[in-house]
């Protein structure tokens, strides 16, 4: 065999030899491989509250604000066309409710409705009065501009497009958790009527590592306002077959189901900063020059005890003709009372 026969040979045992290379699923099931990987790339895990840079912090509190804010929020005044009875006051007296996540609009993308003296909102701070057909209510639009409970410190508009619930695995807590979603979406909703924005509200529930969402929207009907709730049954069927529930159901443990919750949220999070944003740009200005003709909104929050309301006659809903004419919260006022004069009256000369 000649010399080069043999370099030949030697050189294929080498590469026979030669180990395949790790893919990056091997080396993260090892510590040592990936500390090594991570030393060649110059990696390093640090702490993100003391050493991100300053640049950066705008961009990562913008993404975990968004992702998830828990706020205790304002639940609504009852309807005034039912009369309260000593046994519903200890459901209904709820002023507070905290929702496990809620999305709110950026409050820099409505400062423009807050910031000039003629601004929607110092307009309807102006013209806000009490309604004689309120049951409670505050006095001050400070308060209706609000859906949390607790006042902001500067003057804005704080609203909300989305709520979820989050629910240990136990029996029953999917139905449970869609509930308790729904006394938040009315607070929301009731608010949106209030505002005169035409926009749903979105809930999520989260429970027996299932995912199911809902769509609420309100409307007037027959003088009163309706808040509707329904189940989102996923896409259309193709074929002609009744589907197993009401809801459709994202299984987290199947990655593709995983995928959907997240597009799902990153939906709701593009639309609430955009479309809902100028729905309710649209309704709260053309809320502001109503009110400035003349009109008047009604105070939808909770306030007051209700105790006081046990007894009294429910107030009867707007005519359907008042409210099909529109289908925001806005009511003509009383009439104005004419002032009249007394006559001067005319001594006798006699």
């Amino acid at each position: 065999m000649s010399h080069n026969s043999n370099a030949s040979l030697d050189s294929g045992k080498g590469k026979a030899r030669r180990e395949r290379c790790l893919g990056p699923s091997q080396i993260a099931k090892d510590l040592s491989q990936f500390e090594m990987w991570s030393a060649y790339q110059n990696c390093e895990e640090v702490n993100l509250a003391s050493d991100l840079p300053p640049e950066l912090r705008a961009h990562t509190d913008d993404v975990f604000r968004l992702s998830r804010v828990q706020h205790s929020i304002s639940l609504p005044q009852p309807s005034a066309t039912h009369k309260v009875t000593a046994g519903a006051v200890r459901i209904l007296n709820a002023k507070v409710a905290k929702p496990d996540g809620a999305l709110f609009i950026p409050t820099h993308r409505l400062t423009e409705l807050c910031e000039t003296e003629q601004s929607p909102y110092k307009v309807l701070c102006r013209s806000l009065r009490r309604n004689s057909g309120t049951v409670g209510g505050e006095a001050s639009f400070r308060y209706q501009s609000t859906l949390c409970a607790k006042l902001p410190e500067t003057r804005v508009f704080e609203i909300a497009s989305t709520f979820w619930e989050d629910k240990k695995p136990s029996q029953d807590e999917l139905h449970a958790a869609y509930r308790q979603n729904r006394m938040a979406t009315t607070s929301a909703l009731r608010q949106l009527h209030a505002l005169n924005v035409h926009a749903p509200v979105f809930g999520l529930v989260f429970a027996e590592g299932k995912v199911r969402a809902h769509v609420d929207w309100w409307r007037v009907k027959n003088g009163e306002v309706m808040i509707y709730s329904a189940p989102y049954g996923g896409p259309p069927l193709q074929e002609r077959r009744k589907r197993s529930s009401a809801f459709h159901e994202w299984d987290l443990a199947k990655p593709a189901d995983i995928i959907g919750v997240y597009l799902l949220m990153r939906n709701l999070d593009r639309w609430t900063a955009r479309a809902f944003c100028e729905a309710v740009t649209a309704g709260v200005s053309e809320l502001a020059r109503r009110v400035q003709a003349g009109q008047t909104i009604m105070p939808w929050r909770r306030s007051g005890d209700l105790v006081r309301m046990v007894g009294r006659k429910p107030v009867p809903p707007e005519p359907a003709s008042a409210a099909s004419s529109s289908a925001s919260s806005v009511v003509p006022p009383p009439p104005a009372k004419r002032k009249v004069k007394k006559r001067k009256q005319h001594t006798s000369s006699s």
